[in-house]
Formats: structure tokens, sequence, C-alpha cells
């Protein structure tokens, strides 16, 4: 993978920039796209480039993921509705929190890598109209989330 499309991975681009327990959570969701990415075959999107470097740049979180999310999988499905959602949350969080020097360029960075994940996703406009619907958006405005 090269490094443009490792920079397509939210929680490598922000992961040495925040608190401790966001590191651990964001490793975690790491591990868990790295499951949904092997799933889905060869040519999709994979994270164990990424979990080498997020492992050279805090190994203890990766150590804690690991162990955490031992003997548990996830379906592609759960992922994209529950583990995605919150992998960014806690991103968006953990830079808040964080003393990186300007935070909003942070966040407008992790936005951008958050658009072009999604855009390069297969099922990108099923993914996006399947959550719409299931928290009662319609019409075209369900497309942004507002």
């Amino acid at each position: 993978m090269d490094r443009a499309a490792r920079r397509g991975l939210a929680p490598l681009h922000v992961i040495a920039d925040v608190p401790e327990h966001s590191q651990r959570a964001l490793a975690a969701g790491l591990i868990r796209c790295e499951e949904v990415g092997t799933s889905l075959g060869p040519s999709k999107l994979t994270a164990a480039d990424a979990l080498r470097e997020a492992e050279e740049r805090v190994p203890g979180a990766v150590a804690w993921a690991r162990e955490f999310t031992e003997g548990s999988t996830i379906t592609p499905k759960r992922f994209a509705a529950r583990s995605a959602p919150s992998v960014m949350r806690c991103a968006v969080h953990g830079v808040v929190s964080s003393t990186t020097p300007d935070p909003d360029a942070r966040l407008r960075d992790l936005l951008q890598v958050g658009i072009t994940t999604a855009e390069r996703l297969p099922a990108h406009d099923d993914a996006v109209r399947s959550l719409s619907e299931s928290r009662g958006r319609s019409g075209p405005l369900a497309r942004t989330g507002r």
C-alpha cells in the first residue's frame, strides 16, 4: 500500500497525536479495518501496512488493542454501521483533546481523509443510503448527513 493509500485510514492519520486512551481505540479500529478488508478480498481496503506503521508509532496501544480484540470478529455490515463511525468520533475527540499545534487543520485533514476513504469504497452509495435510511433520513439531504 503506498503512502497516499495509507493516509486513507483515518485512525493512522492521527494516532500519534491523540491521548493514549484514544490511541488504544484507534488501534482497535485499525485491527477491525484489517479484518473487514481481509474478508472483502485482496483488492479491497487493507490496513496491514497501517497496522505495522501504528505499531512503530504507538506499540503499547496496538498491543493493548490486539489483546482487547482477540477472540472476537466483526462483519463488514456491523463494522460499517457501528465501528467505523465510532473510530471517526474517537479520532475527532482525540484531536480535540490533544496538544497538537493546530487542531483545526488536523480536523480538516481528518475530514478529507474520511471523505477520500468513503469515496474509494465500492459500495459507497449503498452504504450511505443504508445508513441514512436506518436513521430515518431520506431525500437529497440524506447523502450529506444534514
